[in-house]
């Protein structure tokens, strides 16, 4: 994840006159920001990706072309009367299935489900978390990314990500690699 990032990083590092060694050195210790496109890992089977961060639809965008597969979506919260037609064309092509939940479910979702986006409309973050689980399915990951303000539930972005995370299940435990014979 943030690929993107990484490369405009390296780059300026490189010109600034570091070594290309150190840097290649470097990479494997680098972590991202908590709350932007942080990977979770993967729980019941999938992978778990926490852009909480997002609270507008330009950054869940920059999420959504961060991701390799079609995604189940979760997104939500109060609408700040933002443009949604960029993100519902971003939906188009990478999410699988949006949930959306808190006060901007239903617009959230009408927008989506007018350009051919499988959207359906959550109360709150716990059924949305419930439904992404029940609804992903092998391949997908799930993406944390409410494109929407956090005040109509919580005190700021901070609190929504990490209620988001209380409800997630354990991560999976490693899987033995195969041997072949």
């Amino acid at each position: 994840f943030q690929q993107g990032n990484l490369l405009a990083a390296l780059a300026l590092a490189r010109a600034a006159g570091a070594g290309a060694d150190s840097l290649r050195a470097a990479i494997p210790a680098l972590r991202g920001l908590e709350f932007r496109v942080q990977d979770l890992g993967i729980r019941a089977g999938h992978r778990v990706i926490d852009n909480g961060v997002s609270t507008t639809p330009d950054s869940t965008i920059a999420a959504l072309i961060d991701q390799r597969e079609p995604v189940v979506l979760l997104c939500g919260g109060k609408q700040k009367q933002l443009p949604l037609d960029e993100l519902v064309e971003c939906a188009r092509s990478r999410v699988a299935l949006a949930l959306c939940f808190g006060a901007a479910a239903p617009a959230l979702a009408r927008a989506l489900r007018a350009r051919g986006v499988a959207a359906e409309e959550l109360p709150d973050v716990p059924s949305a978390v419930a439904r992404a689980f029940e609804r992903a399915v092998e391949g997908q990951a799930i993406l944390f990314s409410p494109a929407c303000a956090s005040f109509d539930a919580y005190l700021n972005f901070e609190q929504r990500a990490r209620h988001f995370r209380s409800c997630l299940p354990p991560v999976d435990a490693p899987q033995p690699h195969a041997v072949e014979r």
